[in-house]
């Protein structure tokens, strides 16, 4: 039995080896290198029998390759690479022979279709355009516009994290206007920068367009020395809304327009509490700021000539903070000492204001357009605290090797003090402007007249 299965192996073996002859005999190979025209070998080039473009190739870091084809048969060769013109080569081949071709590949140029770069002039040469959308990734507390000029330079500095306040070049905090479509923000007048201070005016979710100036601006923005910033809204054309929410806050928006898109909204509200943050604050206590704000504005094309918009702002500020004690530690290794101080008492603050403007454009004709604004701002605020303090002075065990080290060894001042406010304000603004443009060949011809009221109890 031994002796029939290696003869059945034998056979088959050389049946095997007989098979592999004749398809050798079948086949033949082709070979070769693939350079540029400046003769630089081409790697990842693509070889390929066009009739059958499963069997292929690709070339090496040589631009060397190898493809074994079929014998006595017409062979189309295609040779393409990305960047390159592809060649064909027709072949022939004898069985079990091989053959070797050199390929040159001409680079190809792609002619890219005519395009224009066009740039929307703007008359104001003096503001800086920034782009808004930044605004959502700053690493800030409080993300907003004038956070965003803050951290472009231009000479624009603020001394509190909490504050949405800026000077510019050392001026002072209150001589930088604020313009939102065309129309100035006020803000309220006994609220303090910091803590107090909460939202600021300007939503950054409702924010299509920024320019900035630091100094030199057209006097139609007024007569405030130090900087101007203006704000354009957005002019929806499809629904979108937006949320997001943190330990400190959260906000949202809405924004939409009808099918032939005359009419759109856009809605914003803002909620913000930085309870979280501040009191880690030295004044140890009970903090409860709340800040919330509501926008909305509405706009309406009539037809090609009128346009109307309405906006509306209601912003709500409260602070109430009821301190128990403060530490701070302070001077030399040697010589240190320590305040504390113990409190009695509270402080509430409320800041409650409410925007209205009316706007309508009449465009004459392309080259003449007047604008007619309505606006009212209200504004109540209070602050009202009693708050007594009785404070310590001692020295501090500045002494490593004693057990007592930084504990208090004699009291050096022993005092006590009040602060006592009824701050009550009403104020009424009316405002009211008429302005004209007027294109006439290269040149521009602005002017406008206003009148403002200014009913302040305070």
């Amino acid at each position: 039995m031994s002796g029939k299965h290696f003869l059945i192996h034998l056979l088959l073996s050389l049946l095997f080896l007989l098979h592999a002859h004749a398809q050798e005999q079948a086949t033949a190979k082709v070979y070769g290198k693939i350079v540029d025209t400046s003769d630089i070998p081409l790697n990842f080039v693509n070889i390929q029998v066009k009739d059958n473009p499963s069997k292929g190739c690709i070339s090496n870091e040589a631009g060397r390759f190898e493809l074994i084809i079929e014998a006595n048969k017409d062979i189309i060769l295609l040779i393409s690479s990305l960047g390159y013109f592809p060649k064909e080569v027709s072949l022939n081949l004898e069985p079990g022979t091989r053959k070797q071709i050199n390929i040159v590949l001409t680079a190809s140029s792609i002619l890219l279709p005519e395009f224009s770069v066009k740039e929307n002039y703007s008359p104001n040469i003096g503001l800086e355009r920034i782009n808004p959308k930044t605004v959502t990734h700053m690493p800030s507390i409080n993300n907003s516009i004038e956070k965003l000029i803050k951290s472009a330079g231009m000479g624009v500095a603020s001394n509190n994290e909490l504050s949405s306040q800026y000077n510019v070049r050392g001026g002072n905090y209150d001589e930088n206007l604020i313009y939102l479509n065309g129309f100035e923000i006020y803000r309220p007048f006994l609220i303090r920068s910091g803590q107090q201070e909460g939202l600021s005016f300007i939503n950054p979710d409702l924010v299509s367009a920024v320019n900035f100036s630091s100094g030199g601006f057209d006097s139609e923005y007024g007569d405030k020395m130090s900087s101007v910033l203006d704000v354009r809204y957005k002019v929806p054309i499809y629904f979108k809304g937006s949320v997001s929410a943190s330990l400190l806050g959260a906000n949202g928006h809405l924004e939409g327009a009808n099918k032939n898109q005359k009419f759109s909204y856009l809605l914003g509200a803002r909620y913000q509490s930085n309870a979280y943050l501040i009191k880690k604050m030295q004044t140890k206590g009970y903090y409860k700021p709340d800040f919330t704000d509501i926008q909305l504005l509405l706009t309406y094309a009539a037809n090609e000539k009128w346009t109307f918009s309405v906006f509306g702002n209601y912003a709500r500020n409260t602070y109430k903070l009821v301190p128990s004690m403060q530490e701070n530690t302070f001077g030399f290794i040697n010589d240190i000492k320590r305040l504390r101080i113990y409190f009695d008492g509270q402080e509430v603050d409320a800041f409650q204001t409410v925007f209205a403007s009316f706007v309508t454009t009449y465009a004459y004709n392309p080259k003449n357009e007047y604008k007619f604004i309505l606006s009212y701002f209200n504004s109540y605020e209070k602050e009202t605290f009693d708050i007594e303090g009785q404070y310590f002075l001692s020295e501090v065990n500045s002494n490593f090797g004693s057990e007592e080290l930084g504990e208090d060894l004699s009291s050096r001042a022993v005092g006590s003090d009040l602060h006592h406010g009824r701050n009550f304000l009403q104020a009424n603004l009316f405002h009211g402007e008429l302005r004209g443009s007027h294109k006439h060949k290269k040149h521009l011809f602005l002017w406008g007249i206003k009148g403002q009221g200014e009913f302040i109890q305070d």
